[in-house]
């Protein structure tokens, strides 16, 4: 599990009584820990039961709609670039 602690700013809150920033403080920390780790998708895609073949179609579309956001950046980003080209006179 994700080993969260304190900081030097929450000891300090600690000892000034302020428990609440204290504990607002290592919340916050602890949620984007979970978030950037990916624990939480991890459980939602486990939450039920998906067929084999359920699971395949998924993947399949997943990865479609990866494709096509990619092919949409690097056609943006090749319009980017024709732009910002210095003529060649």
């Amino acid at each position: 599990m994700t080993d969260v602690r304190y900081n030097k700013a929450e000891e300090k809150m600690m000892q000034n009584g302020d428990v609440k920033g204290a504990f607002e403080s290592m919340l916050t920390r602890f949620n984007r820990l979970v978030n950037s780790s990916g624990i939480l998708r991890d459980v939602k895609e486990h939450e039920f039961y998906e067929k084999p073949c359920i699971k395949r179609r998924r993947k399949i579309r997943e990865s479609a709609a990866r494709r096509r956001k990619e092919g949409r950046n690097a056609l943006y980003k090749k319009g980017r670039e024709r732009k910002t080209r210095p003529l060649g006179r």
